[in-house]
């Protein structure tokens, strides 16, 4: 009974605003506080990397800022402020964890260094953020230790005024005396109010305009650079593949599965999208949330695990470059991306992108340097894309991913790896998102929320028909794999048992599949059905069964197969499973 109480409130709370969660945080309620944390804990996370650029850092970063949250919620002045003011004490955390010796890289912490040549290497001169956080505690430090006056600290803020100046070309004029003011002048927003006869509000809406256009202008100055380096070192200005194969639908519902089987097929193009999918385990997945099922249960995936560790089961080396926030990414990660995704082309393969054209996955084939333009298509169109544009459509999130080499395996050994990754999903093993179940475990939490009648019909049906077709991938798979493995199983006793192996791996998700087509047609999209009716429900629950059972089977026999394989040789020189890649969301 307790149980289900707190159940019902952790509801409750998901539709209560941050204004009314922060009164509640105030006032005792850790639940509220902790409903805060969930909603806004990947932008602390994002804020905090942008400035440690260390994921494990800025996971400390987050954690500590946390308890100075939960500690100091008295001194927030106005609740519906919770977000920002969240965020200065995370970057104020960031701030102070790098100066007592976090990991620099490229940028040093301005109050750890002492001369002005030091300066130089600390502070990036085209990063107009680094710049203004210089500034800023510089100005705070000079005013504590009382040296204000002290010429060095004038010469050194007179160098940085002339660099950030070179920005400021794009504001308006009076845009540019106002931007001048609070940011070299030191005035407070209260003063620029009274100097220019403007309400404060106006004041923050201009400076946060003009540091927006200033950022636009650093962009477009990184972009510049980046090509005149690229034309120093040689490299070609403009370079397009053939779209013709690109554009072969593979017929996936997902975007995301479709794109990437396109990616592949670019270097293998005798590969069937079921078998990439299979080798890539979207196959494979499952992945519930236990309060409902609905169209976010095909999306909350690990997607830079599959991707991480399925491309090297296809003998392929690959890198990504994103950033997740509703906020425009940091310029140097743009240009980061944009050189990727040439780097990919030059070696012949396309760059898969999100958000390019529409908020859809799509795909970069080409470049051209002197219009400072890529090539692009997603499943609507095929258009050309400023480069600039990278990251800033409607979710201002960041995704590049191109391939950087081959990256050879032998058939057995990729059979091994993909053997061991479909277990450790299937069995619970994997990184899954807060109030997510995967693997076989998710069957058992889908049956529960049929049980409980929280399943949006139109959602439900969304989500059983990408499963549907996700495991009709992994019979075709397999059956792939049991052709594969028929020409070679008379050359050895091990080939002929991988070969029955498989084949009984295929047999088991053949009736898993045709399960997934019974539970389609009782709810059918794009009407959904009426899963929270008694009969239906009680109906679903039965098919849900027979295949979790089924697919269990599937498993055993492949978890056989990884154990025949390692049995029969060594697979210490294999690639290890890639556990924690990389990531700019938090699981």
């Amino acid at each position: 009974m307790a149980g289900k109480k707190e159940d019902e409130q952790q509801k409750q709370l998901e539709f209560e605003q941050d204004e009314v969660l922060t009164v509640l945080a105030r006032s005792g309620d850790a639940s509220a506080f902790n409903e805060l944390v969930r909603r806004h804990r990947l932008k602390a996370f994002t804020w905090a990397s942008r400035i440690s650029k260390d994921p494990h850092l800025s996971e400390d970063i987050v954690q500590e800022a946390l308890i100075r949250a939960f500690l100091n919620l008295n001194s927030l002045a106005h609740n519906h402020r919770f977000l920002g003011w969240f965020k200065s004490i995370v970057r104020n955390q960031a701030l102070m964890k790098m100066r007592r010796g976090g990991l620099y890289r490229r940028e040093l912490p301005a109050t750890a260094l002492q001369t002005a040549s030091m300066h130089q290497a600390s502070v990036q001169v085209d990063d107009i953020n680094s710049i203004m956080d210089y500034l800023i505690a510089r100005s705070s430090q000079a005013e504590n230790d009382g040296t204000s006056k002290d010429p060095q600290v004038l010469l050194e803020r007179r160098e940085w005024y002339g660099i950030i100046r070179a920005f400021l070309r794009v504001l308006t004029p009076r845009e540019k005396s106002i931007f001048e003011s609070f940011f070299f002048q030191e005035c407070s927003p209260q003063e620029i109010a009274q100097l220019f006869q403007i309400s404060v509000g106006n004041v923050y809406k201009i400076i946060s305009r003009s540091r927006q256009k200033v950022q636009e202008e650093r962009l477009s100055f990184l972009i510049r650079a980046q090509i005149r380096q690229r034309r120093e070192d040689g490299l070609l200005k403009q370079n397009v593949l053939d779209p013709v194969s690109l554009k072969e639908s593979g017929g996936s519902l997902l975007t995301g599965t479709e794109q990437l089987y396109r990616f592949v097929k670019a270097r293998h193009p005798q590969l069937s999208l079921s078998y990439v999918d299979g080798m890539l385990l979207g196959a494979f997945l499952l992945n519930i949330e236990k309060s409902s099922v609905d169209m976010s249960s095909t999306n909350m995936i690990d997607r830079n695990y599959l991707i991480t560790n399925g491309m090297l089961n296809l003998g392929m080396r690959v890198r990504y470059v994103e950033a997740f926030d509703f906020e425009p990414p940091d310029p140097n990660l743009t240009t980061e991306g944009i050189a990727l995704a040439q780097g990919s082309v030059d070696l012949g393969m396309p760059a898969m992108v999100w958000e390019l054209i529409h908020s859809e996955f799509g795909l970069i084939y080409g470049y051209d340097d002197m219009k400072q333009q890529f090539y692009g298509l997603d499943t609507q169109s095929d258009e050309m894309v400023p480069y600039e544009q990278l990251g800033r459509l409607q979710t201002r999130s960041l995704f590049v991913l191109g391939f950087v080499g081959d990256h050879p395996i032998s058939p057995s050994d990729s059979l091994w790896r993909w053997c061991q990754m479909i277990s450790r999903h299937a069995r619970g093993q994997d990184q899954t998102f807060s109030g997510f179940v995967n693997g076989l475990a998710a069957y058992d939490t889908w049956m529960d929320v049929i049980r409980q009648r929280a399943i949006e019909p139109l959602g439900h049906a969304y989500t059983i028909n990408v499963l549907r077709q996700s495991r009709k991938h992994a019979m075709i798979c397999l059956a792939e794999l049991v052709s594969e493995w028929g020409e070679v199983k008379s050359e050895s006793e091990i080939n002929q048992t991988i070969f029955n192996l498989l084949n009984k791996a295929e047999e088991q998700y053949a009736i898993v599949h045709d399960r997934y087509v019974e539970l389609a047609l009782l709810f059918p999209v794009p009407s959904g059905g009426e899963p929270n009716e008694p009969a239906n429900a009680a109906r679903a629950i039965e098919l849900i069964k027979h295949i979790k059972y089924a697919e269990q089977l599937g498993i055993e026999w492949i978890e056989q197969i990884a154990e025949r394989l390692e049995e029969h040789a060594s697979r210490a020189h294999v690639p290890a499973i890639v556990e924690n890649p990389p990531r700019a969301y938090i699981m």
